[in-house]
């Protein structure tokens, strides 16, 4: 994924055998006890992507013992779990890096965030790229937001206004505004 991620692994007791009849018993017990972990619940991304991936391991690997569950993992149909080995990748972003910039003007120095979306990202929800960029670089000491909400208003003017534009760049000292009055700067409030 070129990034570190979390996965819950899960070693069935020996004995027990996977099957429709039990697979809501398994996966109530998982979530029962790993669901309100942090790592699940921060990390689920797309509600359901880890139901769909024991339902997926169930049905296509029933003799596995091991399974590793991962949060980040995207909803996807039956046949795409099944095509992917029940690990479907949705990459809505190919990179993003922090650079530090000078104000022209004030000679400031700030952090900017330059995010390349992938063809998927350009076409995905504005909430699917930002919990996807959010997971990414959010945690990062640079993303200190001088407003909270600036970053997401940002980025969704640049993908509603700038979509086909190679990179988009994002400034976390911007200023919180109206989406109007954001796409009015050019998405640079």
């Amino acid at each position: 994924m070129g990034r570190e991620e979390w996965t819950l692994n899960v070693v069935l007791k020996q004995g027990v055998k996977v099957s429709a009849g039990n697979l809501q018993a398994i996966y109530q017990a998982l979530e029962n006890r790993y669901g309100d972990g942090q790592h699940w619940r921060e990390n689920e991304i797309y509600p359901g992507s880890m139901r769909a991936q024991v339902e997926c391991l169930a049905s296509h690997y029933p003799d596995k013992t091991q399974w590793n569950l991962e949060p980040f993992r995207p909803t996807a149909s039956a046949n795409d779990m099944r095509k992917s080995g029940c690990n479907p990748v949705r990459k809505l972003i190919e990179a993003a890096a922090w650079s530090e910039q000078t104000d022209n003007k004030t000679g400031a120095k700030f952090f900017g965030l330059q995010v390349v979306p992938t063809l998927s990202g350009r076409q995905a929800s504005v909430e699917d790229l930002y919990a996807e960029l959010f997971r990414q670089r959010g945690r990062d000491e640079q993303w200190q937001e001088g407003v909270a909400g600036s970053m997401k208003l940002q980025l969704a003017c640049l993908h509603k206004n700038y979509n086909p534009k190679k990179d988009w760049n994002l400034e976390p000292y911007r200023q919180a505004t109206s989406s109007g009055q954001t796409e009015a700067a050019q998405c640079n409030p």
